[in-house]
Protein backbone atom coordinates (compact mmCIF):
# COMPACT_ATOMS: atom_id res chain seq x y z
CA UNK A 1 0.00 0.00 0.00
CA UNK A 2 1.55 3.31 -1.09
CA UNK A 3 1.87 6.20 1.32
CA UNK A 4 0.45 9.33 -0.35
CA UNK A 5 1.56 11.99 2.11
CA UNK A 6 2.56 15.30 0.56
CA UNK A 7 4.63 18.12 2.00
CA UNK A 8 1.48 20.22 2.39
CA UNK A 9 0.15 17.54 4.77
CA UNK A 10 3.22 17.95 6.98
CA UNK A 11 4.24 21.60 6.65
CA UNK A 12 2.07 24.55 7.50
CA UNK A 13 1.88 27.34 4.99
CA UNK A 14 3.33 30.66 6.04
CA UNK A 15 0.70 33.34 6.65
CA UNK A 16 0.52 36.00 3.97
CA UNK A 17 1.80 38.93 5.99
CA UNK A 18 3.86 41.76 4.58
CA UNK A 19 6.11 43.11 7.36
CA UNK A 20 6.60 46.77 6.48
CA UNK A 21 8.31 49.74 8.13
CA UNK A 22 6.88 53.08 7.06
CA UNK A 23 7.26 56.76 7.78
CA UNK A 24 4.93 59.67 7.32
CA UNK A 25 4.52 63.31 8.27
CA UNK A 26 1.56 65.52 9.08
CA UNK A 27 2.30 68.63 6.99
CA UNK A 28 -0.59 70.66 8.43
CA UNK A 29 0.16 70.03 12.14
CA UNK A 30 2.57 72.73 13.33
CA UNK A 31 3.75 71.01 16.51
CA UNK A 32 4.78 67.95 14.44
CA UNK A 33 6.92 70.00 12.04
CA UNK A 34 10.23 68.20 11.49
CA UNK A 35 9.00 64.95 13.05
CA UNK A 36 8.44 61.65 11.26
CA UNK A 37 6.11 58.92 12.49
CA UNK A 38 7.99 55.61 12.19
CA UNK A 39 5.62 52.66 12.27
CA UNK A 40 5.27 48.97 11.48
CA UNK A 41 2.48 46.94 9.95
CA UNK A 42 1.98 43.46 8.59
CA UNK A 43 -0.67 44.64 6.18
CA UNK A 44 -0.13 45.11 2.48
CA UNK A 45 -1.74 48.55 2.61
CA UNK A 46 0.15 51.12 4.68
CA UNK A 47 -2.38 53.84 3.86
CA UNK A 48 -5.16 51.88 5.57
CA UNK A 49 -3.01 51.48 8.69
CA UNK A 50 -2.26 55.22 8.82
CA UNK A 51 -5.94 56.11 8.43
CA UNK A 52 -6.71 53.84 11.39
CA UNK A 53 -4.15 55.71 13.49
CA UNK A 54 -5.59 59.09 12.55
CA UNK A 55 -9.17 57.88 13.11
CA UNK A 56 -11.66 60.59 12.28
CA UNK A 57 -9.22 63.49 12.62
CA UNK A 58 -9.25 64.07 8.84
CA UNK A 59 -5.58 65.06 8.91
CA UNK A 60 -3.54 65.22 5.75
CA UNK A 61 -0.55 62.92 5.80
CA UNK A 62 2.34 62.36 3.43
CA UNK A 63 4.02 58.97 3.27
CA UNK A 64 7.78 59.40 2.99
CA UNK A 65 8.72 55.74 2.63
CA UNK A 66 7.51 52.16 2.86
CA UNK A 67 10.21 49.51 3.21
CA UNK A 68 10.45 45.82 3.94
CA UNK A 69 10.88 44.87 7.60
CA UNK A 70 12.74 41.69 6.70
CA UNK A 71 16.38 41.03 7.42
CA UNK A 72 18.57 39.30 4.88
CA UNK A 73 18.30 36.07 6.88
CA UNK A 74 14.50 36.10 6.56
CA UNK A 75 13.69 37.24 10.11
CA UNK A 76 11.52 40.28 10.76
CA UNK A 77 12.20 43.42 12.73
CA UNK A 78 9.77 46.05 13.98
CA UNK A 79 9.57 49.79 14.38
CA UNK A 80 10.78 49.43 17.98
CA UNK A 81 14.15 48.21 16.67
CA UNK A 82 14.37 51.26 14.40
CA UNK A 83 13.28 53.59 17.24
CA UNK A 84 16.20 52.35 19.37
CA UNK A 85 18.68 53.22 16.62
CA UNK A 86 17.14 56.67 16.10
CA UNK A 87 17.37 57.43 19.82
CA UNK A 88 20.97 56.19 19.93
CA UNK A 89 21.77 58.54 17.04
CA UNK A 90 20.29 61.49 18.95
CA UNK A 91 16.93 61.88 17.20
CA UNK A 92 14.57 63.39 19.74
CA UNK A 93 11.17 61.85 20.35
CA UNK A 94 8.18 64.20 20.27
CA UNK A 95 7.07 64.95 23.86
CA UNK A 96 9.12 62.01 25.15
CA UNK A 97 8.57 63.07 28.74
CA UNK A 98 4.78 62.89 28.33
CA UNK A 99 4.15 59.69 26.40
CA UNK A 100 5.75 56.89 24.42
CA UNK A 101 4.90 57.85 20.86
CA UNK A 102 6.59 57.00 17.58
CA UNK A 103 7.39 60.50 16.31
CA UNK A 104 11.09 61.37 15.85
CA UNK A 105 12.85 64.62 14.98
CA UNK A 106 14.82 63.53 11.93
CA UNK A 107 14.64 63.28 8.18
CA UNK A 108 13.80 60.37 5.89
CA UNK A 109 17.49 59.66 5.24
CA UNK A 110 18.07 59.26 8.99
CA UNK A 111 15.26 56.71 9.24
CA UNK A 112 16.24 54.81 6.11
CA UNK A 113 19.80 54.57 7.43
CA UNK A 114 18.49 53.25 10.77
CA UNK A 115 16.35 50.69 8.91
CA UNK A 116 19.36 49.49 6.93
CA UNK A 117 21.40 49.27 10.14
CA UNK A 118 18.74 47.06 11.75
CA UNK A 119 18.32 45.00 8.59
CA UNK A 120 22.03 44.37 8.04
CA UNK A 121 23.14 44.18 11.66
CA UNK A 122 25.99 46.57 10.84
CA UNK A 123 26.24 49.65 13.05
CA UNK A 124 26.70 52.82 11.02
CA UNK A 125 28.43 55.87 12.40
CA UNK A 126 27.26 59.41 11.71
Amino acid sequence: MANNISLSDILHTRPKVVPTIYGYILPDVADHDGYIKVGYTERANVETRIREQLHTASLNFKILFKDSAMRLDGTCFTDKDVHKVLIRKGCAQLRAEEDKNEWYKCNATDVLSAIEEVRSGIRFEG
